[in-house]
């Protein structure tokens, strides 16, 4: 962690969790510190940043300090899980891990793309002190520190690796370690990704190292990797076969099987072997990267040799025996796209866009196959910095309410209506209009559907309420994909669910997969949620009112209680019959006089009334008129076809490459 402070806090996170997990939290940071504890980093440099970091700081210090530990625990000889924070467990990861196939890779990682690392994830097991894997994760960090502290040399090839004070410009840590594995892949030390960004393909420099443009080299490069590289294939039994679904991005149905009892998985794999500046390479660069090891590289170096450890140096002629010698270790890319519709290694770790946006996540809905690791990166639906991952979690039943109440103090702050503005909570949820169970059904358009949202927000900006935004029905046309526009409605709903489109259209939550649910991602962004100011309109997400339902004891599919639903008129008016696509007008005059009594009877926060029908809001105040106006132009949702054509797919300005239908 940071910082003492940090660890502290840490603690208090575990004493405040679940009851149910009470004993753990005991052991854990506790007064009784069981397996788990809790250590920090005193040192950082002038500039507070990684402490062998010299006047270039590049990254984030906490990444760098992630990695320090990492490899000073792995060349103590321990197995190492280094993730990010984002990373998300979902099933029986050593189990996995612990029998073959994987259990013959020394580092297992994601592939960012295939060939090349994602630093988010990564895992090393039986690593050798003097073997190929844990030298590759040590000359990733002393590469990174040579560089912060002198650029001389790669001045002196071209201006372009650093910065108007001579500073060198950072090319994303993953990149800089893939730069390293790609060296372990091809025998000799290797710079490819870095001169790639920094050179591009055409440069004056590229003949000075030996080259007549960026593609002869990388042709060097390549030609040596593509020897390391492989693509096994293993037959898996039981009873792990009862958790993989296999290397086939998922459809519909049942995975391929080879028979009943086995299934064959492949992997992308690679053969690490210590390189050396002596070995043959044609890929050889004429002038040297780095310049004299300073301080600040002997003070990494030092860091090791204390521990009884020294990884080879690729440019001491002594060493190249030692680095011929020495056994070969193999490393695997989960989440690898290849060919033939294929994911390698993703039953092991892959990302959301691949995987958990199939239902593999929901792990509350009892998928069928299990996914051991999760990332929460890659493809998440357009949404603010902050709630683009939290949504993922929260939607897919991986968020604890719980804990945030604890750590917010409230349970009617855990909203992102509230988030910001903890002082208002309960007074903004004093009063939330929705529509009730069955109102919003598979057969109304998007257009009907936008209308819906549009009116419920009228309605209630008439009451002076926060709204609860309607979810489009799991079965609408417009939230399927072309061949879940063939099936009989309503569908029948199954992990994976393929048929849901899942990249921009919906985000589906709910409980049960006979009762699931479809978030709208037009609505999950702050803008669409939050607003300044007491007794402004605040809106809470599908997801969010079926949290605040539960902790009543309600079921956000059950009949809501006739106290609690909105009156349209003095006389009895029973709703259309089901399904309706026909709006019902109201003024808001009418609508607030034949609900005032009713309103002033909620309880103090947190209790819905409903719309039992679609509305149309007819004669709002100026005021109020101004307010909606003002909304419906920050909320994407609202103004959703005001939007060019082409913007509509992600509620972006610039059109993205990958296109899809609306």
């Amino acid at each position: 962690m940071p910082s003492a402070e940090d660890c502290s806090r840490l603690r208090h996170v575990f004493a405040a969790y679940d009851k149910r997990f009470a004993h753990f939290a005991t052991q854990a940071l506790g007064y009784n510190l069981g397996p788990i504890s809790c250590g920090w980093y005193n040192k950082r440099n002038q500039r507070e940043h990684f402490e062998f970091f010299g006047s270039s700081v590049f990254g984030h210090v906490l990444v760098w300090q992630k990695f320090y530990t990492t490899a000073r625990a792995v060349a103590l000889g321990y197995n190492v899980l280094c993730i990010d924070s984002d990373v998300l467990p979902l099933g029986d990861f050593y189990g996995y891990v612990k029998q073959p196939p994987a259990s013959a890779y020394t580092m297992i990682a994601q592939a960012e793309v295939p060939a090349m690392l994602n630093s988010g994830f990564m895992y090393y097991q039986n690593a050798s002190a003097t073997g190929p894997t844990l030298w590759a994760l040590y000359h990733f960090l002393e590469r990174a520190v040579r560089w912060s502290e002198d650029t001389e040399a790669l001045r002196a090839i071209s201006a372009s690796f650093t910065d108007h004070a001579g500073n060198f410009i950072d090319y994303q840590d993953q990149n800089l370690y893939t730069d390293v594995l790609w060296s372990a892949m091809t025998g000799h030390p290797q710079f490819q990704v870095l001169f790639q960004a920094r050179l591009g393909e055409k440069n004056d420099a590229w003949p000075s190292l030996g080259f007549r443009h960026a593609g002869d080299y990388r042709e060097e490069v390549w030609k040596a990797a593509n020897r390391a590289w492989r693509t096994p294939s293993t037959l898996v039994g039981f009873p792990l076969v009862l958790k993989v679904w296999g290397d086939q991005v998922p459809g519909p149905g049942e995975p391929p099987r080879t028979d009943a009892s086995v299934t064959n998985v492949t992997l992308w794999t690679a053969q690490l072997r210590i390189p050396h500046v002596s070995n043959p390479f044609a890929g050889a660069l004429k002038k040297p990267v780095f310049g004299p090891p300073g301080a600040n590289t002997q003070a990494l170096r030092k860091a090791f040799t204390d521990l009884g450890v020294m990884p080879l140096n690729p440019e001491n002629p002594a060493h190249a025996a030692a680095a011929a010698a020495a056994p070969p270790e193999l490393l695997t890319l989960t989440g690898t796209d290849v060919a033939d519709g294929k994911v390698l290694g993703a039953w092991i770790q892959h990302n959301w866009y691949g995987w958990g946006r199939h239902g593999w996540w929901h792990r509350h809905l009892k998928p069928p196959f299990e996914q051991a690791m999760g990332h929460v990166h890659a493809g998440l639906p357009a949404s603010d910095t902050i709630n683009v991952k939290k949504n993922m979690l929260i939607t897919s039943g991986n968020w604890n309410w719980h804990l945030h109440a604890v750590l917010r103090h409230s349970f009617a702050r855990v909203y992102a209506a509230t988030a910001h503005h903890p002082e208002q909570a309960v007074h903004a949820l004093a009063r939330i209009v929705t529509y009730a169970p069955g109102v919003i059904h598979h057969g109304l358009t998007k257009e009907q559907f936008v209308r819906a949202a549009q009116q419920l927000a009228r309605a209630a900006i008439a009451l002076s309420s926060s709204v609860a935004w309607p979810t489009p029905h799991c079965s609408s046309d417009w939230v399927l994909t072309d061949e879940g526009r063939k099936l009989p409605k309503p569908i029948n709903h199954t992990i994976p669910w393929v048929h849901l489109n899942t990249h921009f259209q919906v985000m589906p939550f709910g409980v049960s997969p006979d009762r699931l649910k479809c978030e709208w991602p037009a609505f999950m962004i702050d803008a669409c949620l939050e607003n300044e100011g007491p007794g402004s309109m605040r809106g809470l997400m599908g997801v969010e009112l079926e949290h605040l339902l539960s902790t009543r004891g309600v079921s956000v599919d059950a009949a809501p209680d006739p106290k609690h639903v909105l009156r349209l008129q003095a006389s009895p008016d029973p709703p259309p019959a089901a399904p309706s696509a026909s709006f019902a007008p109201v003024s808001a005059s009418a609508l607030l006089q034949l609900n005032a009594a009713a309103l002033l009877a909620l309880p103090q926060w947190g209790s819905p009334v409903f719309l039992d029908r679609l509305v149309e809001l007819t004669e709002l105040p100026a005021d109020k008129e101004a307010e909606y106006e003002a909304f419906r132009k920050k909320c994407r949702a609202l103004h959703y076809f005001d939007l060019q054509k082409e913007h509509r797919t992600e509620w972006r300005r610039r059109r993205r490459r990958r296109r899809h239908t609306e």
